[in-house]
């Protein structure tokens, strides 16, 4: 069975070993760290479809644009900013709001996933 594989960054530990949990349970390969200096190694290495990264650790994947690009891998990021102009003029891409379920989330990234598919 060929799983989707989903790296997620955030300096809270409590939060990446719940989302882990839950989206492992759903049938995904889930990876995470905390560690700016790990998160290029597990790029290369784990190969993920799916970067979720919460929106402030956004500096410490601004060495490996290279690999998420030539490895083709898509960006969810978490965000507490209150709107989406907020969120967007940060970074551009896909995001979902915090305090989010961990069903919202699954949402995201089928539909991330579904996006890559058809563009493939």
């Amino acid at each position: 069975m060929n799983m989707n594989k989903i790296l997620v960054v955030n300096n809270d530990i409590d939060t990446m070993s719940l989302i882990q949990q839950a989206l492992q349970l759903r049938g995904y390969d889930v990876k995470y760290t905390g560690n700016k200096q790990e998160i290029e190694s597990l790029l290369t290495s784990f190969s993920p479809d799916v970067l979720v990264i919460d929106i402030l650790q956004m500096p410490s994947i601004e060495h490996s644009g290279a690999v998420i690009r030539e490895q083709n891998i898509d960006i969810l990021m978490m965000t507490g900013y209150n709107n989406q102009e907020d969120a967007a003029v940060r970074s551009p891409g896909s995001y979902i709001k915090k305090p989010f379920t961990i069903q919202q989330l699954q949402q995201q990234i089928e539909a991330i996933l579904l996006n890559k598919k058809r563009s493939a």
